[in-house]
């Protein structure tokens, strides 16, 4: 089945809210989960359908090939492989292929989660890294005066810029610069001297902006998981305290917070988790054993916080104390 290079590309554009962590990880997960839907939402899934769930399939079939090896990594490429073969099989029905992807699909799940836990997030930097080495490339290429191929090397680099979201001011300006530096490869009218110092500048000016972005940094943090600390509440006692934890939107974008007790049993009355946009919502009630986290799930795929307000009290006296606090995560 022919693969439409063009249509990866707009899958790209479009997924460009991806989290600056993990970021491979979490792109994966979208494509193989848009695959299951190709594949379930029809009663009966036409060839359109399933040449888009095999052309995503695939993309993550190719994305996953730098990852160190691993049981996970064995676990995933095996359920990609079944499930690309079925769909690629003339003699099964239509029906019969729906059924494989989504089983098979929610296999590279299950890996794609059990990958993300112990891949440490490192993803980012890797990425950044070869962006950086295909921008130095760009200097070479154009010096030898190839200035279609120079032009390419700057828009894959683009596209895997795009896929940490808007969250970093500066992995946003590099971008910009790049398109800068697009319009140059194309300006026909440069004689090639300038035009080869232009590029250079700009190739070092971009490369700077990724080194010292955020994510680039991040992404280096042994102990990095995918989860930005995002303030801690004052001392909470028996007595039932509210505490508001400024975010901002230049923390980012994410999909769910983890809070975590310290130092007492915690009883939440209540979380009101104000976004990016000024809409609210309210979570309602929990219990919280010191050492142990709470997951929270916002509404929709990723999303700007501006601020966090708890209200919450301890529950245990005596060898634990009267008085705990929490730390409020954000997860990407």
């Amino acid at each position: 089945m022919t693969k439409n290079f063009f249509a990866i590309q707009v899958v790209f554009a479009l997924l460009g809210s991806v989290s600056a962590n993990a970021a491979n990880l979490r792109q994966d997960r979208i494509l193989v989960q848009e695959s299951i839907r190709h594949a379930e939402n029809f009663s009966r899934p036409g060839e359109a359908a399933l040449r888009k769930a095999e052309d995503k399939l695939t993309f993550v079939q190719r994305d996953i090939r730098d990852l160190r090896d691993s049981n996970h990594k064995m676990r995933l490429e095996r359920s990609l492989d079944e499930a690309i073969r079925s769909l690629m099989d003339r003699r099964l029905s239509d029906r019969q292929k729906s059924n494989d992807v989504i089983r098979h699909g929610n296999d590279a799940l299950v890996s794609i989660d059990a990958l993300e836990r112990s891949d440490n997030s490192s993803g980012a930097r890797r990425e950044l890294d070869s962006a950086v080495s295909e921008l130095d490339r760009v200097v070479r290429v154009v010096r030898d005066r190839r200035m279609m191929e120079a032009e390419r090397i700057v828009r894959d680099v683009q596209i895997s810029l795009n896929r940490f979201g808007r969250a970093d001011r500066d992995l946003e300006d590099a971008s910009r610069e790049l398109d800068r530096l697009s319009r140059l490869l194309g300006d026909r009218y440069l004689n090639p001297r300038q035009l080869e110092d232009l590029s250079a500048r700009s190739v070092r000016a971009a490369s700077d902006l990724i080194l010292r972005s955020r994510t680039y940094r991040e992404g280096g943090r042994d102990n990095n998981d995918g989860r930005d600390e995002l303030g801690r509440t004052g001392r909470i006692g028996i007595r039932s305290t509210t505490d508001v934890i400024q975010v901002g939107r230049h923390e980012g974008r994410f999909v769910g917070l983890e809070i975590k007790a310290k130092e007492a049993d915690i009883r939440l009355d209540s979380i009101e988790v104000v976004f990016g946009n000024g809409r609210s919502e309210i979570f309602r009630g929990g219990f919280i054993l010191q050492g142990e986290t709470l997951r929270l799930d916002v509404r929709g795929q990723e999303r700007a916080i501006s601020s966090i307000m708890i209200r919450a009290q301890t529950m245990a006296r005596g060898a634990r104390g009267d008085e705990g606090f929490l730390i409020v995560r954000g997860l990407r």
